[in-house]
Parts: structure tokens; sequence; C-alpha cells
């Protein structure tokens, strides 16, 4: 059974204050937030083993590495083995190997295949704008495979990107305008309320 022990929503406030501790990766856009975010609720603590889920070419472990002195990993097929060619815009992924070198390698998705990934290894184990681009019927598979992986007392984080299912909020016009500030408002109030019980 999974046990959901946080939440939160993302808001361009909590970015300005990322921006003003000077923690990096902070810019306009949604990973501008998530990568920050889970700097600062990480508690990474120096010779963990981490691990980023779906992590393609980013370059957050390799400064979790750096910065905490952790052992990174990324494991990710960068659409090679699925056959996507969406990855291949950024480059060869075994050059990444060479650009970040203190981050460990794992050409597979996690739910597939698994056997060069250690199970109950790793303190932490983290996605970024990831859990949303895997079909549903894969997702309990893929929750497996990144339980198998942690150790037991292991944490997990995960940015997941969601779509507001109507695109009014959106609109530049009165209306949009309204529609935003109130849903961010209710969801606020609703957050606080929740936390109280």
């Amino acid at each position: 059974m999974y046990v959901l022990k946080k939440y939160e929503w993302g808001s361009v406030f909590e970015m300005m204050k990322y921006h003003e501790k000077g923690l990096p990766f902070v810019e306009w856009g949604i990973k501008g937030h998530n990568r920050p975010w889970v700097i600062a609720n990480g508690n990474f603590k120096k010779g963990e083993k981490v691990i980023e889920v779906g992590g393609a070419y980013s370059a957050l472990p390799q400064y979790l590495s750096d910065k905490f002195n952790i052992e990174a990993w990324v494991m990710d097929d960068f659409g090679i083995e699925s056959k996507e060619d969406l990855w291949s815009r950024w480059g060869n992924r075994e050059e990444l190997k060479s650009k970040y070198p203190s981050v460990k390698y794992v050409f597979e998705r996690a739910g597939e295949g698994g056997n060069n990934v250690p199970l109950d290894y790793f303190d932490c184990v983290y996605t970024v704008s990831t859990l949303e681009h895997i079909p549903w019927n894969d997702m309990k598979k893929v929750f497996d495979h990144m339980c198998k992986i942690l150790k037991p007392g292991g944490r997990m984080l995960h940015c997941v990107d969601l779509s507001i299912p109507f695109g009014i909020h959106k609109t530049s016009d009165a209306k949009g305008i309204l529609l935003g500030t109130v849903g961010y408002s209710l969801y606020h109030k609703i957050k606080e309320s929740i936390q109280s019980v």
C-alpha cells in the first residue's frame, strides 16, 4: 500500500523564494519550480544514494552529487528502447557519462527490466515532470519498481505537472483573471483545512 504523506501545489511565490535563496535551476517554467523544490525538500545527506527516475538530460543529479556529496543515479531509457524519438533532440545519451561524471546512468525504464538497478539500495527516489507521462495502466508497476529499489524507510519525492482541465483561467480577460485568482485562493483554503484536521 502506498501512503501519501504530504502534497504541495507549486506557486510562483514559492519559485521566487527559491530564487531569493539562490537555489539553482530557478527559471520560468515547470521544471524551474520542480528542480529547486527537490533541492529544498530532499533533506539530502552526505553519502546517501539517490536516483532520479526519468531524469533524462537533467543536470540536477550532478548538482546534488557535488553539493551534498551523494551517490547520484539516473534511470531512463531516453526513448531509445521504447522507440520514442522525442528525446534524441537533446543529443546522445552516451555523452552524459562524460558530461556528468559523478552520475551513474542506467538506460532502462522504471517498471521494465530493472536488472541494472540494485534493490533496497536508494535512500531517495525522485522524479521531476515524469509521472504524468506514464500511461495509467503502467503506473502500478512503475511504483512497485521504485519501491523495490528504495531502502526500507527511504523516501520518495515526486513533482507532477498537472494541467487544469479548463482553459478559461488562462485567458487574459477579466473572467480568466478572476477564475484563476479564485481557483488559487480556494486551493489554499482547502489545503489549510485539510492540514488542520
